[in-house]
């Protein structure tokens, strides 16, 4: 990722009293990382918060830097900053950066180093793309499914819909914490829509958790909402023998004028009561 994050993985398991113990999130991956927040500028992409050690840092990049080219290209186009995040992110490649320094201009090299990646940095590498390329961007977290493969533990058809709005309560709070990251909202045009707009918006279009939402209706959701993008929600809890479940969340983020899949990420936990 370009925009640095260690946000932990998600980790829905904590927000449920039952639970004693939970399998924490495995790597998806591999990616490349310059350990320096970048936003979008007039004249490029400017580093913000280089970290210490980082392989920013060692490259001799320090805050308020503006790379105004990479390897040739100008950066004050969106597509060549989406090709410096991509290159930064495969970690194979050593980058030659035209930056500007207050009245100065030098040309700084950079390698970026290689580290695991987890279901929340795929995300947040989505919204980068967009929030560096200089693109106005509000995410919406819409929890659209919440299934139970043994509906009949339940006492009465009242509790399992009493568990059914807790676990999307418990969702939309993890999700909007994911969102709400330092690092993304840096940048200044990004930012997280408002979850009681959201609610009231959802109530008057009478939005159902079934799962299915359309291209015309996710349209009219970030009309009404604010939101350019769409991060749709579902979680499905299995059983797994007397005293354990298996918690799969997805999520999915989906630009809104396009339908456009931006990301597609699974959270896995194994929960024991």
């Amino acid at each position: 990722m370009a925009i640095e994050t260690r946000a932990a993985p998600l980790v829905l398991a904590a927000l449920l009293a039952a639970c004693a113990s939970s399998e924490v999130q495995k790597p998806v991956g591999r990616a490349g990382f310059l350990g320096a927040g970048l936003c979008p500028s007039d004249d490029g992409v400017e580093i913000r918060h280089v970290h210490h050690g980082s392989p920013a840092a060692k490259a001799g990049l320090k805050d308020g830097d503006v790379v105004t080219s990479y390897g040739g290209a100008a950066l004050s186009q969106s597509e060549n900053r989406r090709r410096l995040l991509w290159d930064i992110r495969s970690g194979e490649k050593k980058l030659e950066l035209d930056v500007k320094r207050g009245g100065r201009r030098l040309t700084v090299k950079a390698a970026p180093a290689v580290r695991d990646v987890y279901p929340n940095d795929e995300l947040y590498a989505a919204l980068s793309d967009d929030i560096v390329s200089g693109r106005g961007v509000s995410v919406a977290v819409i929890v659209s499914e919440i299934g139970n493969a043994r509906p009949e533990f339940f006492d009465s058809a009242q509790a399992l819909e009493a568990w059914r709005q807790g676990m999307k309560a418990s969702l939309e709070t993890n999700f909007e914490s994911l969102l709400l990251d330092k690092n993304l909202l840096r940048c200044g045009n990004y930012s997280v829509a408002d979850r009681d707009k959201t609610a009231q918006v959802l109530k008057e279009l009478n939005f159902q958790m079934t799962g299915a939402v359309s291209p015309e209706t996710a349209k009219q959701l970030g009309k009404l909402v604010g939101a350019s993008d769409l991060l749709f929600v579902s979680f499905s809890r299995f059983q797994e023998g007397e005293s354990s479940y298996l918690d799969q969340t997805s999520a999915r983020l989906v630009d809104v004028e396009t339908d456009r899949v931006l990301a597609s990420v699974q959270f896995k936990q194994k929960i024991r009561r």
